[in-house]
């Protein structure tokens, strides 16, 4: 196979497998009800930052140049993180989001398997009520994977409280469906493979169960989250499906992935963000690129000439705007942007003012 056919797949792995394809249906309920907070409750929201500058003015007008512009610039920022929280809080969201990052967890795990022949998938969907986390398929056979999250502990291989035993099971039996649902879906085409379900638990207690436990049929095992790397060292099944017979059903659940993913932009249907996407795309990738814009435009201090100044700025804003086109990079061009665009003006300034004087 050539490169860029190796390529290709690997691309088409990782997309299959990646961590936005997870929490997808959490991660909508938390946007929406964000969305619907911020509606109706703006004006709470744009009145924070004010508050938390005019509560610190007093101690900003006491400091000079720098120092006072730190102040009030750190205030206002933590009037918008202020209401970041509140937004999470008062929603619910938090929760909704942290599920979310349980199935990021069992997937950063589960991806680890793909140097073994395993290939994930994640976020299937194979009736149109029910979404099935994660789908491995490899050597061992087919393995439907159910991610799940709780502020409170639960009872892996020891007892819990009532409700959490009672979530436990729910879980357990949630997955057992989804397992029956894939086994039937590849007999429809002619398809037989071994399969077993898996229910992976994460927590944000302090203390909580640990380790796995099957269930009477021996094919659903219940694993606590920060085991799950151990058990699928010791315990994931190595027999059971040839390579021809992997790629065989990983293409067909691929197809089945696309042909969901194009129903949903059919119907107007967006994937809803990560967290990790948003501080990736908004935070670290313009501050990156505000990073080399200003080493990039410090070079022409050697210069010592205005005019080289102001035309490298204006090029490196035309660069910027040209990369804008590029997805991947979007974000750094944003930075980038920011700091040469910003240059231009600084440098219009000075010219009008000494124009005046």
């Amino acid at each position: 196979m050539s490169v860029g056919g190796k390529l290709a797949q690997w691309r088409r792995r990782r997309d299959l497998s990646g961590s936005q394809r997870t929490g997808s249906y959490s991660r909508g309920l938390a946007w929406d009800r964000i969305r619907e907070f911020t509606g109706q409750f703006w004006w709470v929201l744009m009145l924070f930052p004010f508050v938390f500058v005019l509560a610190f003015l007093p101690i900003a007008l006491l400091a000079d140049g720098v120092v006072r512009g730190a102040v009030l610039g750190g205030t206002a920022v933590s009037g918008l993180w202020f209401d970041v929280v509140i937004a999470l809080v008062w929603t619910g969201a938090a929760s909704q989001f942290m599920g979310a990052s349980g199935e990021v967890s069992t997937s950063e795990v589960l991806r680890e398997l793909d140097r073994e022949g395993w290939r994930l998938v994640n976020n299937v969907k194979l009736k149109n009520w029910r979404d099935i986390d994660h789908v491995m398929v490899g050597p061992g056979g087919v393995v439907v994977v159910e991610s799940k999250w709780s502020a409170n502990p639960w009872p892996v291989n020891g007892p819990g409280d009532s409700f959490m035993e009672i979530q436990k099971k729910k879980a357990a039996s949630q997955v057992q469906t989804s397992a029956k649902d894939v086994v039937a879906w590849l007999r429809e085409f002619g398809i037989g493979v071994p399969a077993m379900s898996l229910a992976v638990f994460w927590t944000g207690a302090r203390r909580s169960g640990s380790g796995w436990e099957p269930l009477r049929n021996t094919t659903t095992v219940l694993v606590h989250g920060p085991s799950l790397r151990l058990w699928l060292q010791t315990e994931l099944p190595s027999n059971g499906m040839n390579a021809e017979l992997v790629d065989r059903v990983y293409s067909m659940l691929g197809q089945k992935v696309d042909e969901q993913d194009q129903a949903a932009i059919d119907a107007g249907q967006r994937v809803p963000p990560t967290l990790r996407g948003l501080a990736i795309q908004w935070g670290l990738k313009p501050m990156a690129g505000i990073i080399l814009a200003t080493y990039a435009i410090w070079l022409t201090r050697f210069a010592h000439d205005w005019r080289i100044a102001f035309a490298t700025s204006v090029a490196a804003t035309g660069l910027g705007l040209w990369a804008c086109r590029f997805k991947p990079i979007r974000g750094v061009a944003v930075g980038w942007i920011a700091v040469s665009f910003g240059l231009v003006i600084a440098v219009v300034v000075m010219l009008i003012r000494a124009a005046i004087q």
